[in-house]
C-alpha cells in the first residue's frame, strides 16, 4: 500500500548517451531519458525522485544554470516512463552552503516549474540538521522558509483544481 522511489538524483544531461557501448556526452532527448527511466526506475519502483540542483539546470535546450526549465522536459519524460516524478532533493544556489538570497534566481526558476508542471513534492538539502553547513530552517533561513510556505500553498491550490 506505500509507493517505493528510488532516491536517485536526476540523470546527467548525456545520461542514456553514456550508457550506451559507445557513449559520448551528447544530451539526451525527452525520449532518452524516458529509456534511461524505464531502465534506472523499474517496477516494483513506483515513482521517480530526482535531486535538482543549480548545476542541473543545463539540459535539453537550457544552457543556464539559473533556469529550471528543464524541469518540464523531465516531467514530460517521467510521464511518458509512466511514472510519477517528484523532487526528493534540493537546495538554492550551490549545494552545501547558506546562501539563499531573496528572489534567487534559480529557486525561483525551480518553484515555477514545479508549480507549473505538477510536481507532487519538492524537498529541500537541508532541514534542521544543527551544525550542517546546508541547514534550512526558520531560524537559518527564514525568507526561504517563508517563501516555501508560498509554493506550499499554490502547489495545494493548483492541485484542487
Amino acid at each position: 500500500n506505500h509507493m517505493v522511489a528510488s532516491g536517485n538524483s536526476v540523470p546527467r544531461a548525456a545520461a542514456y548517451h553514456l550508457m550506451k557501448k559507445d557513449g559520448d556526452w551528447t544530451r539526451d532527448t525527452v525520449e532518452e531519458t524516458a529509456k534511461y527511466f524505464k531502465i534506472v526506475d523499474p517496477d516494483p519502483i513506483d515513482l521517480i525522485s530526482i535531486h535538482f540542483y543549480c548545476g542541473d539546470a543545463p539540459r535539453y535546450d537550457n544552457d543556464s544554470e539559473e533556469s529550471a526549465s528543464g524541469l518540464k522536459l523531465i516531467k514530460q519524460a517521467a510521464n511518458t516512463a509512466g511514472k510519477p516524478i517528484y523532487i526528493g532533493e534540493t537546495h538554492p544556489g550551490k549545494a552545501g552552503l547558506k546562501n539563499y538570497k531573496p528572489n534567487d534566481p534559480f529557486m525561483e526558476s525551480l518553484f515555477k516549474e514545479a508549480i507549473d508542471n505538477d510536481y507532487s513534492m519538492i524537498l529541500m538539502w537541508v532541514w534542521d540538521v544543527p551544525g550542517n553547513e546546508a541547514d534550512v530552517t526558520p531560524a537559518t533561513m527564514p525568507q526561504l522558509v517563508e517563501r516555501m510556505k508560498d509554493v506550499d500553498k499554490k502547489m495545494k491550490e493548483k492541485a484542487k483544481k
